[in-house]
Protein backbone atom coordinates (compact mmCIF):
# COMPACT_ATOMS: atom_id res chain seq x y z
CA UNK A 1 0.00 0.00 0.00
CA UNK A 2 1.14 3.51 -0.76
CA UNK A 3 1.76 5.90 2.10
CA UNK A 4 0.21 9.38 2.00
CA UNK A 5 3.53 10.81 0.80
CA UNK A 6 3.76 8.05 -1.78
CA UNK A 7 0.26 8.81 -3.06
CA UNK A 8 1.18 12.48 -3.38
CA UNK A 9 4.29 11.54 -5.36
CA UNK A 10 2.28 9.27 -7.64
CA UNK A 11 -0.36 11.96 -8.09
CA UNK A 12 2.47 14.23 -9.23
CA UNK A 13 3.00 11.88 -12.17
CA UNK A 14 -0.13 13.28 -13.79
CA UNK A 15 1.14 16.79 -14.47
CA UNK A 16 4.60 15.42 -15.30
CA UNK A 17 3.09 13.15 -17.94
CA UNK A 18 1.35 16.23 -19.34
CA UNK A 19 4.77 17.92 -19.57
CA UNK A 20 6.21 14.85 -21.32
CA UNK A 21 3.31 14.95 -23.77
CA UNK A 22 3.93 18.63 -24.52
CA UNK A 23 7.68 18.13 -25.01
CA UNK A 24 7.02 15.11 -27.19
CA UNK A 25 4.41 16.77 -29.39
CA UNK A 26 5.77 20.32 -29.54
CA UNK A 27 7.08 19.35 -32.98
CA UNK A 28 8.50 22.45 -34.60
CA UNK A 29 9.65 20.54 -37.67
CA UNK A 30 6.39 18.82 -38.63
CA UNK A 31 4.92 21.52 -40.92
CA UNK A 32 8.10 21.67 -43.02
CA UNK A 33 9.92 18.33 -42.71
CA UNK A 34 9.21 17.33 -46.32
CA UNK A 35 10.40 20.76 -47.48
CA UNK A 36 13.55 20.24 -45.40
CA UNK A 37 14.21 16.87 -47.04
CA UNK A 38 13.53 18.25 -50.50
CA UNK A 39 15.94 21.12 -49.81
CA UNK A 40 18.58 18.47 -49.16
CA UNK A 41 17.80 16.89 -52.56
CA UNK A 42 15.74 13.89 -51.43
CA UNK A 43 12.88 12.52 -53.55
CA UNK A 44 9.51 11.53 -52.06
CA UNK A 45 10.54 7.89 -52.36
CA UNK A 46 13.76 8.55 -50.38
CA UNK A 47 11.74 10.50 -47.82
CA UNK A 48 9.37 7.57 -47.36
CA UNK A 49 12.38 5.23 -47.06
CA UNK A 50 13.60 7.37 -44.17
CA UNK A 51 10.18 7.12 -42.61
CA UNK A 52 10.25 3.38 -43.20
CA UNK A 53 13.54 3.16 -41.27
CA UNK A 54 11.88 5.00 -38.41
CA UNK A 55 8.85 2.71 -38.48
CA UNK A 56 10.97 -0.45 -38.69
CA UNK A 57 13.03 0.64 -35.69
CA UNK A 58 9.85 1.12 -33.69
CA UNK A 59 8.43 -2.17 -34.95
CA UNK A 60 11.54 -4.08 -33.90
CA UNK A 61 11.67 -2.50 -30.44
CA UNK A 62 7.97 -2.04 -29.66
CA UNK A 63 7.29 -5.38 -28.00
CA UNK A 64 10.71 -5.62 -26.25
CA UNK A 65 10.33 -2.05 -24.96
CA UNK A 66 6.82 -2.74 -23.70
CA UNK A 67 8.00 -5.88 -21.96
CA UNK A 68 10.95 -3.91 -20.53
CA UNK A 69 8.43 -1.40 -19.19
CA UNK A 70 6.31 -4.10 -17.54
CA UNK A 71 9.33 -5.82 -16.00
CA UNK A 72 11.73 -2.97 -15.15
CA UNK A 73 9.36 -0.09 -14.59
CA UNK A 74 7.66 2.78 -16.40
CA UNK A 75 10.12 5.37 -15.08
CA UNK A 76 13.26 3.59 -16.36
CA UNK A 77 11.62 3.03 -19.73
CA UNK A 78 10.64 6.69 -20.09
CA UNK A 79 14.17 7.80 -19.14
CA UNK A 80 15.59 5.68 -21.99
CA UNK A 81 12.94 6.93 -24.41
CA UNK A 82 13.39 10.63 -23.69
CA UNK A 83 17.20 10.35 -23.86
CA UNK A 84 17.08 8.57 -27.23
CA UNK A 85 14.69 11.21 -28.58
CA UNK A 86 17.02 14.01 -27.54
CA UNK A 87 19.93 12.19 -29.25
CA UNK A 88 17.96 11.89 -32.49
CA UNK A 89 17.17 15.58 -32.66
CA UNK A 90 20.76 16.42 -31.72
CA UNK A 91 21.86 14.51 -34.83
CA UNK A 92 19.35 16.49 -36.90
CA UNK A 93 21.05 19.75 -35.96
CA UNK A 94 23.92 18.91 -38.34
CA UNK A 95 22.79 15.90 -40.44
CA UNK A 96 22.69 16.49 -44.20
CA UNK A 97 23.29 13.11 -45.87
CA UNK A 98 20.80 10.26 -46.18
CA UNK A 99 22.81 8.00 -43.83
CA UNK A 100 23.05 10.62 -41.06
CA UNK A 101 19.35 11.34 -41.41
CA UNK A 102 18.64 7.62 -41.22
CA UNK A 103 20.71 7.33 -38.03
CA UNK A 104 18.74 10.23 -36.54
CA UNK A 105 15.47 8.56 -37.49
CA UNK A 106 16.63 5.31 -35.87
CA UNK A 107 17.34 7.18 -32.61
CA UNK A 108 13.92 8.81 -32.78
CA UNK A 109 12.41 5.39 -33.41
CA UNK A 110 14.10 4.04 -30.28
CA UNK A 111 12.75 6.99 -28.32
CA UNK A 112 9.22 6.55 -29.61
CA UNK A 113 9.16 2.81 -28.95
CA UNK A 114 10.20 3.25 -25.31
CA UNK A 115 7.75 6.10 -24.65
CA UNK A 116 4.81 4.76 -26.65
CA UNK A 117 2.42 2.82 -24.44
CA UNK A 118 4.47 3.34 -21.30
CA UNK A 119 3.19 6.88 -20.76
CA UNK A 120 -0.43 5.74 -21.11
CA UNK A 121 0.18 2.76 -18.82
CA UNK A 122 1.74 4.98 -16.15
CA UNK A 123 -1.12 7.47 -16.41
CA UNK A 124 -3.69 4.72 -15.94
CA UNK A 125 -1.82 3.12 -13.04
CA UNK A 126 -1.16 6.46 -11.32
CA UNK A 127 -4.87 7.25 -11.41
CA UNK A 128 -5.73 3.76 -10.19
CA UNK A 129 -3.24 3.99 -7.31
CA UNK A 130 -4.84 7.24 -6.16
CA UNK A 131 -8.41 5.98 -6.52
CA UNK A 132 -9.23 7.98 -9.65
CA UNK A 133 -9.25 5.20 -12.23
CA UNK A 134 -12.74 6.16 -13.47
CA UNK A 135 -11.39 9.51 -14.70
CA UNK A 136 -8.81 7.90 -17.00
CA UNK A 137 -10.66 8.35 -20.29
CA UNK A 138 -11.06 12.08 -19.62
CA UNK A 139 -7.43 12.43 -18.57
CA UNK A 140 -6.35 10.58 -21.72
CA UNK A 141 -8.49 12.92 -23.77
CA UNK A 142 -6.97 15.93 -22.05
CA UNK A 143 -3.44 14.60 -22.52
CA UNK A 144 -4.06 14.06 -26.24
CA UNK A 145 -5.76 17.45 -26.42
CA UNK A 146 -2.87 19.27 -24.75
CA UNK A 147 -0.40 17.40 -26.95
CA UNK A 148 -2.17 18.53 -30.09
CA UNK A 149 -2.52 22.11 -28.89
CA UNK A 150 1.22 22.05 -28.26
CA UNK A 151 1.79 20.62 -31.73
CA UNK A 152 -0.40 23.32 -33.19
CA UNK A 153 1.46 26.15 -31.48
CA UNK A 154 4.72 24.53 -32.54
CA UNK A 155 3.49 24.70 -36.12
CA UNK A 156 3.41 28.50 -36.02
CA UNK A 157 6.78 28.76 -34.29
CA UNK A 158 8.29 26.17 -36.63
CA UNK A 159 6.97 27.96 -39.69
CA UNK A 160 8.49 31.25 -38.52
CA UNK A 161 11.85 29.56 -37.80
CA UNK A 162 11.75 27.80 -41.18
CA UNK A 163 11.32 31.18 -42.84
CA UNK A 164 14.84 31.97 -41.61
CA UNK A 165 16.32 28.53 -42.19
CA UNK A 166 14.78 25.08 -42.64
CA UNK A 167 17.39 23.81 -40.17
CA UNK A 168 16.31 26.08 -37.31
CA UNK A 169 13.16 24.11 -36.33
CA UNK A 170 15.34 21.04 -35.72
CA UNK A 171 17.84 23.00 -33.62
CA UNK A 172 15.00 24.34 -31.47
CA UNK A 173 13.47 20.86 -31.33
CA UNK A 174 16.68 19.56 -29.79
CA UNK A 175 16.28 22.03 -26.91
CA UNK A 176 12.60 21.09 -26.43
CA UNK A 177 13.35 17.36 -26.28
CA UNK A 178 16.01 17.96 -23.64
CA UNK A 179 13.32 19.23 -21.22
CA UNK A 180 11.72 15.77 -21.09
CA UNK A 181 14.83 14.01 -19.75
CA UNK A 182 14.87 15.44 -16.17
CA UNK A 183 11.06 15.19 -16.00
CA UNK A 184 11.28 11.46 -16.75
CA UNK A 185 13.89 11.07 -14.00
CA UNK A 186 11.50 12.69 -11.50
CA UNK A 187 8.60 10.25 -12.09
CA UNK A 188 7.54 7.69 -9.46
CA UNK A 189 6.39 4.13 -10.10
CA UNK A 190 2.72 3.53 -9.28
CA UNK A 191 1.95 0.46 -7.18
CA UNK A 192 -1.04 -1.53 -8.37
CA UNK A 193 -3.37 -2.56 -5.56
CA UNK A 194 -3.87 -6.11 -6.85
CA UNK A 195 -0.48 -7.91 -6.80
CA UNK A 196 -1.73 -10.76 -8.98
CA UNK A 197 -2.83 -8.29 -11.61
CA UNK A 198 0.65 -6.73 -11.61
CA UNK A 199 2.45 -10.06 -12.08
CA UNK A 200 4.77 -9.90 -15.08
CA UNK A 201 3.76 -12.23 -17.90
CA UNK A 202 6.20 -13.59 -20.52
CA UNK A 203 5.63 -12.24 -24.03
CA UNK A 204 4.69 -15.67 -25.41
CA UNK A 205 2.02 -15.95 -22.71
CA UNK A 206 0.71 -12.49 -23.59
CA UNK A 207 0.42 -13.48 -27.25
CA UNK A 208 -1.39 -16.68 -26.24
CA UNK A 209 -3.64 -14.65 -23.94
CA UNK A 210 -4.54 -12.30 -26.80
CA UNK A 211 -5.15 -15.07 -29.33
CA UNK A 212 -7.13 -17.50 -27.14
CA UNK A 213 -8.29 -15.99 -23.84
CA UNK A 214 -9.16 -12.36 -24.56
CA UNK A 215 -10.33 -12.06 -28.13
CA UNK A 216 -12.17 -8.86 -27.27
CA UNK A 217 -8.89 -7.15 -26.41
CA UNK A 218 -7.25 -8.56 -29.55
CA UNK A 219 -10.07 -7.26 -31.73
CA UNK A 220 -10.02 -3.76 -30.20
CA UNK A 221 -6.23 -3.63 -30.45
CA UNK A 222 -6.25 -4.52 -34.16
CA UNK A 223 -9.07 -2.10 -34.98
CA UNK A 224 -7.17 0.61 -33.13
CA UNK A 225 -4.03 -0.24 -35.11
CA UNK A 226 -5.84 0.15 -38.45
CA UNK A 227 -7.14 3.59 -37.47
CA UNK A 228 -3.73 4.52 -36.06
CA UNK A 229 -1.74 3.71 -39.19
CA UNK A 230 -4.30 5.49 -41.39
CA UNK A 231 -4.02 8.75 -39.47
CA UNK A 232 -0.24 8.40 -39.26
CA UNK A 233 0.23 8.04 -43.02
CA UNK A 234 -2.12 10.90 -43.79
CA UNK A 235 0.04 13.23 -41.70
CA UNK A 236 3.38 11.84 -42.82
CA UNK A 237 2.81 11.36 -46.56
CA UNK A 238 -0.19 13.22 -47.89
CA UNK A 239 -0.71 16.44 -45.92
CA UNK A 240 2.20 18.59 -47.11
CA UNK A 241 2.13 17.43 -50.78
CA UNK A 242 -1.56 18.33 -50.84
CA UNK A 243 -0.75 21.78 -49.45
CA UNK A 244 1.79 22.17 -52.26
CA UNK A 245 -0.71 20.98 -54.88
CA UNK A 246 -3.31 23.60 -53.98
CA UNK A 247 -0.65 26.31 -54.01
CA UNK A 248 -0.59 27.08 -50.30
CA UNK A 249 2.36 29.40 -49.60
CA UNK A 250 5.08 27.87 -47.42
CA UNK A 251 4.59 30.68 -44.91
CA UNK A 252 1.08 29.35 -44.20
CA UNK A 253 2.10 25.71 -43.73
CA UNK A 254 2.70 26.25 -40.03
CA UNK A 255 -0.59 28.10 -39.51
CA UNK A 256 -2.60 25.40 -41.30
CA UNK A 257 -0.81 22.71 -39.30
CA UNK A 258 -1.68 24.64 -36.13
CA UNK A 259 -5.33 24.86 -37.08
CA UNK A 260 -5.56 21.12 -37.72
CA UNK A 261 -3.84 20.25 -34.43
CA UNK A 262 -6.21 22.55 -32.56
CA UNK A 263 -9.13 20.69 -34.13
CA UNK A 264 -7.63 17.40 -32.90
CA UNK A 265 -7.13 18.91 -29.46
CA UNK A 266 -10.72 20.13 -29.19
CA UNK A 267 -12.32 16.85 -30.26
CA UNK A 268 -9.91 14.84 -28.10
CA UNK A 269 -10.89 16.91 -25.07
CA UNK A 270 -14.58 16.11 -25.60
CA UNK A 271 -14.05 12.51 -26.76
CA UNK A 272 -15.11 11.03 -23.41
CA UNK A 273 -18.34 13.06 -23.35
CA UNK A 274 -19.18 12.06 -26.93
CA UNK A 275 -18.45 8.42 -26.15
CA UNK A 276 -20.88 8.55 -23.20
CA UNK A 277 -23.57 10.30 -25.22
CA UNK A 278 -23.54 8.34 -28.49
CA UNK A 279 -22.16 4.97 -27.38
CA UNK A 280 -19.16 2.94 -28.43
CA UNK A 281 -20.77 1.23 -31.41
CA UNK A 282 -21.72 4.55 -33.02
CA UNK A 283 -18.34 6.07 -32.28
CA UNK A 284 -16.56 3.07 -33.81
CA UNK A 285 -18.43 3.51 -37.12
CA UNK A 286 -17.97 7.29 -37.09
CA UNK A 287 -14.20 6.86 -36.69
CA UNK A 288 -13.95 4.32 -39.52
CA UNK A 289 -16.13 6.25 -41.98
CA UNK A 290 -14.51 9.60 -41.21
CA UNK A 291 -10.94 8.38 -41.61
CA UNK A 292 -11.33 6.19 -44.70
CA UNK A 293 -13.70 8.71 -46.28
CA UNK A 294 -10.98 11.35 -46.00
CA UNK A 295 -8.62 9.31 -48.18
CA UNK A 296 -11.24 8.36 -50.76
CA UNK A 297 -12.80 11.82 -51.12
CA UNK A 298 -9.66 13.95 -51.10
CA UNK A 299 -8.76 13.43 -54.80
CA UNK A 300 -12.07 15.03 -55.74
CA UNK A 301 -11.11 18.27 -53.95
CA UNK A 302 -8.38 19.80 -56.08
CA UNK A 303 -8.70 23.27 -54.61
CA UNK A 304 -8.84 25.00 -51.24
CA UNK A 305 -12.01 23.10 -50.30
CA UNK A 306 -9.68 20.22 -49.46
CA UNK A 307 -8.89 22.09 -46.25
CA UNK A 308 -12.46 21.46 -45.07
CA UNK A 309 -11.95 17.75 -45.68
CA UNK A 310 -8.69 17.83 -43.75
CA UNK A 311 -10.51 19.54 -40.88
CA UNK A 312 -13.10 16.75 -40.71
CA UNK A 313 -10.38 14.09 -40.93
CA UNK A 314 -8.40 15.60 -38.09
CA UNK A 315 -11.53 16.00 -35.96
CA UNK A 316 -12.12 12.25 -36.28
CA UNK A 317 -8.46 11.66 -35.46
CA UNK A 318 -8.95 13.60 -32.24
CA UNK A 319 -11.75 11.22 -31.25
CA UNK A 320 -9.95 8.02 -32.22
CA UNK A 321 -6.69 8.43 -30.34
CA UNK A 322 -7.92 8.76 -26.73
CA UNK A 323 -10.95 6.51 -27.16
CA UNK A 324 -9.10 3.54 -28.63
CA UNK A 325 -6.26 3.91 -26.14
CA UNK A 326 -8.71 3.96 -23.24
CA UNK A 327 -10.58 0.90 -24.55
CA UNK A 328 -7.33 -1.08 -24.61
CA UNK A 329 -6.33 0.02 -21.11
CA UNK A 330 -9.74 -0.93 -19.71
CA UNK A 331 -9.70 -4.42 -21.23
CA UNK A 332 -6.05 -5.16 -20.40
CA UNK A 333 -4.55 -6.55 -17.14
CA UNK A 334 -1.91 -4.26 -15.61
CA UNK A 335 0.94 -6.77 -15.80
CA UNK A 336 0.82 -6.77 -19.59
CA UNK A 337 -0.64 -3.32 -20.31
CA UNK A 338 2.50 -1.68 -21.74
CA UNK A 339 3.32 -4.81 -23.76
CA UNK A 340 -0.15 -4.93 -25.29
CA UNK A 341 0.00 -1.22 -26.18
CA UNK A 342 3.40 -1.89 -27.70
CA UNK A 343 2.02 -4.79 -29.75
CA UNK A 344 -0.58 -2.36 -31.12
CA UNK A 345 2.14 0.11 -32.03
CA UNK A 346 4.21 -2.73 -33.50
CA UNK A 347 1.35 -3.58 -35.87
CA UNK A 348 0.99 0.10 -36.81
CA UNK A 349 4.69 0.52 -37.59
CA UNK A 350 4.91 -2.74 -39.56
CA UNK A 351 2.01 -1.72 -41.78
CA UNK A 352 3.45 1.79 -42.13
CA UNK A 353 6.94 0.49 -42.93
CA UNK A 354 5.52 -1.60 -45.79
CA UNK A 355 2.86 0.81 -47.04
CA UNK A 356 4.82 4.07 -46.79
CA UNK A 357 7.47 3.38 -49.49
CA UNK A 358 4.83 1.77 -51.73
CA UNK A 359 2.50 4.78 -51.48
CA UNK A 360 5.46 7.13 -52.02
CA UNK A 361 6.43 5.20 -55.15
CA UNK A 362 2.81 5.26 -56.35
CA UNK A 363 2.65 9.03 -55.88
CA UNK A 364 5.97 9.56 -57.73
CA UNK A 365 5.22 7.24 -60.66
CA UNK A 366 1.48 7.82 -61.08
CA UNK A 367 -0.08 10.55 -58.97
CA UNK A 368 -0.93 11.61 -55.44
CA UNK A 369 -4.58 10.80 -56.17
CA UNK A 370 -3.74 7.17 -57.01
CA UNK A 371 -1.87 6.85 -53.73
CA UNK A 372 -4.80 8.34 -51.79
CA UNK A 373 -7.31 5.98 -53.40
CA UNK A 374 -5.07 2.98 -52.76
CA UNK A 375 -4.62 3.95 -49.10
CA UNK A 376 -8.34 4.63 -48.65
CA UNK A 377 -9.35 1.30 -50.17
CA UNK A 378 -6.83 -0.62 -48.08
CA UNK A 379 -7.91 0.99 -44.81
CA UNK A 380 -11.60 0.63 -45.63
CA UNK A 381 -11.27 -3.13 -46.12
CA UNK A 382 -9.05 -3.62 -43.06
CA UNK A 383 -11.28 -1.36 -40.97
CA UNK A 384 -14.53 -3.16 -41.84
CA UNK A 385 -12.97 -6.58 -41.17
CA UNK A 386 -11.56 -5.59 -37.79
CA UNK A 387 -14.71 -3.72 -36.74
CA UNK A 388 -16.81 -6.81 -37.50
CA UNK A 389 -14.33 -8.72 -35.33
CA UNK A 390 -14.77 -6.18 -32.52
CA UNK A 391 -18.56 -6.47 -32.58
CA UNK A 392 -18.46 -10.25 -32.74
CA UNK A 393 -15.99 -10.57 -29.85
CA UNK A 394 -18.24 -8.94 -27.27
CA UNK A 395 -15.72 -6.14 -26.69
CA UNK A 396 -18.34 -3.38 -26.76
CA UNK A 397 -20.44 -5.14 -24.12
CA UNK A 398 -17.40 -5.54 -21.86
CA UNK A 399 -16.49 -1.87 -22.26
CA UNK A 400 -20.04 -0.76 -21.49
CA UNK A 401 -20.09 -3.00 -18.42
CA UNK A 402 -16.80 -1.55 -17.14
CA UNK A 403 -18.24 1.97 -17.43
CA UNK A 404 -21.17 1.01 -15.29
Amino acid sequence: MLTFAGMQAVAGNIWKLYVLKVSRWFMLFMPIFILFYEDLGLTLREITLLQSGYYLTIAILEIPSGYFSDRYGRRNTLIIGTTATFTGFLLYTFASSFLWLLLAEICLGVGMSFVSGTDSALLFESLKATGKEATYIRHEGRVVSIGNFAEGLAGIAGGILAGISLRYPYIAQCAVSLIAVPVAWSLKEAEVTDPENRKITPVREILRFLSTENKALSAVMMYSAVLGVATLLMAKIFLQPTFQRIGLPVFWFGFMWTGLQFIVGITAYFSGHLDDKFGKRTMAWVMLCGITGGFLCMPFFGNWYVLILFSIFYAIRGLATPLMRSYINILCPAGMRATVLSIRSFVIRCIAAIASPFLGWLADVYSLDHALWMAGGMFLVLGILTLIWVMGSGALAQLNKSRN
